[in-house]
């Protein structure tokens, strides 16, 4: 699929989890285009009542894998 994007100058987004292994993370980050996307929460998305303490060492993980900006979504 990468090389179907890249032939056609589209960017494949890929997305990472909180529970994807640094050892994947380097993969990812290796053939990213465009950006990562980060899903920031694992389960059901939804209303949260707090921001989540562990997002900035999440993203701080993720930007230490690529070279392409890291997206935050749920």
């Amino acid at each position: 699929m990468l090389a179907a994007c890249d032939d056609a100058g589209v960017a494949l987004v890929q997305l990472v989890a909180p529970t994807t292994p640094d050892e994947r993370l380097a993969a990812i980050g290796e053939s990213a285009r465009g950006f990562v996307y980060t899903v920031s929460v694992t389960g059901t998305t939804g209303e949260r009542a707090v921001f989540e303490d562990y997002l900035a060492g999440l993203l701080e993980r993720v930007k230490a894998h690529t070279d392409v900006p890291v997206a935050l979504g749920f």
